[in-house]
């Protein structure tokens, strides 16, 4: 059985994680709306990871006899300028989730609760590979232009000085040097 401040905070992460799913949903749309369907297609799958999150802390709370209290998801960001500002944008909101799953840690241990302390070591090791995915800024297919598909690498600040543009045409890799903060590469369709 839970405390009823177990519940309660338990409650309040499922808002957070409906609110996660939320925001990756806008960014979603925002590179949908873009023609970025690579970018698109990942935040797509992270509100989908989100809202899988918020089942299974809903699922919990009621195994253990509480009650789901769903309440308003606030408002989000809607628009980002570019890629790199969205992966910023990620990181910094996992390691936000990052404090609140540690919260229901210290609580859990505070409350001498070993079962949701249990439940929680999953979410502990989700936030560890969240956060690494976030920083990973790994190559992400932003569409087609013609025959050619186009994909994006962010690097990471600090790394490399000059970003370049590439693509393949007949065969051949191509690249350009570019005024961006990412890298594009990509192959004919």
């Amino acid at each position: 059985m839970l405390s009823k401040k177990m519940e309660e905070a338990l409650n309040a992460q499922v808002n957070a994680e409906f609110w996660s799913a939320y925001l990756y949903l806008s960014m979603s749309n925002h590179f949908a709306a873009a023609g970025n369907q690579g970018f698109a297609n990942w935040f797509s799958i992270q509100f989908q990871e989100e809202q899988a999150h918020a089942t299974i802390f809903m699922k919990y709370v009621l195994s253990c006899g509480g009650k789901v209290t769903l309440a308003p998801i606030a408002g989000v960001k809607t628009e980002w300028k570019s890629p790199l500002e969205a992966f910023e944008d990620t990181l910094a909101h996992e390691r936000k989730v990052t404090a609140l799953i540690h919260g229901l840690c210290v609580l859990a241990d505070e409350e001498k609760d070993f079962g949701t302390a249990n439940m929680l070591k999953w979410f502990v090791d989700e936030q560890i590979e969240e956060e690494a995915n976030a920083q990973e800024y790994d190559s992400c297919p932003v569409g087609y232009i013609g025959r050619i598909a186009w994909f994006c690498i962010i690097r990471k600040k600090g790394r490399h000085n000059a970003p370049l543009l590439f693509y393949v045409q007949r065969g051949c890799i191509i690249h350009y040097d570019t005024p961006f903060r990412f890298v594009f590469y990509g192959f004919k369709r």
